[in-house]
């Protein structure tokens, strides 16, 4: 039950997109041998660090970790981001809040500024309860690949109907949005979903 590849295929230019071969050693996930997954064991192998590169298309780019935090009905609810050589200084924390069992709200931090990067919100169709639907978190852009095959903790209840992200300039100052609506679920007959419509902006 432990992923051990994860492809991205394009199938209308028949092209791949993303490929990474995964490999184990006790509790870590090696994605490469710079940047890897830590699991904590004790807490249903729940994600509990990140260890990779600022920047992952840049041979010699600084090392970051990231600080995966739980709250105690296992939702995540923080990230803490720093480098690598300054382990107790942050630079970027990102933190989810949650509603009726969904994550309805993230923000991202500039920790030396105390600006925010992005925010977002997300609505559900409180009617429709799937199983072992996906995650989405709103700030992932780099490793969102892994979003789906490991434990980032409890899923949100219910099905998304929208997601809203905002992006910001220093000062608070909102430069540009992006808005992406979810429609027509259907559900297999044990409530799990087997397609839905995703429109507005691809994120």
């Amino acid at each position: 039950d432990a992923v051990t590849d994860v492809t991205k295929f394009d199938s209308l230019t028949l092209t791949l997109d993303f490929f990474s071969s995964l490999q184990y050693f006790s509790d870590t996930v090696y994605i490469d041998p710079d940047q890897y997954f830590i699991v904590d064991n004790a807490n249903k192998k729940r994600i509990a660090l990140f260890h990779g590169l600022i920047d992952p298309t840049v041979t010699g780019s600084p090392e970051i970790d990231v600080d995966y935090i739980y709250n105690a009905a296992g939702q995540l609810t923080e990230k803490d981001y720093y480098f690598s050589s300054f382990p107790l200084v942050t630079y970027q924390t990102v933190f989810y809040t949650y509603a009726g069992g969904n994550l309805t709200g993230m923000v991202t931090f500039d920790d030396f500024t105390g600006d925010v990067i992005t925010d977002a919100d997300l609505t559900y169709y409180t009617s429709i309860s799937p199983k072992s639907y996906i995650y989405l978190f709103p700030d992932e852009n780099t490793y969102a690949e892994f979003n789906q095959f490991f434990n980032f903790g409890n899923k949100s209840t219910n099905a998304v109907k929208s997601l809203k992200v905002r992006y910001y300039d220093p000062g608070n100052v909102v430069i540009d949005s992006a808005v992406s609506n979810f429609q027509t679920y259907i559900m297999s007959r044990d409530n799990y979903v087997l397609n839905v419509n995703m429109n507005g902006d691809d994120q």
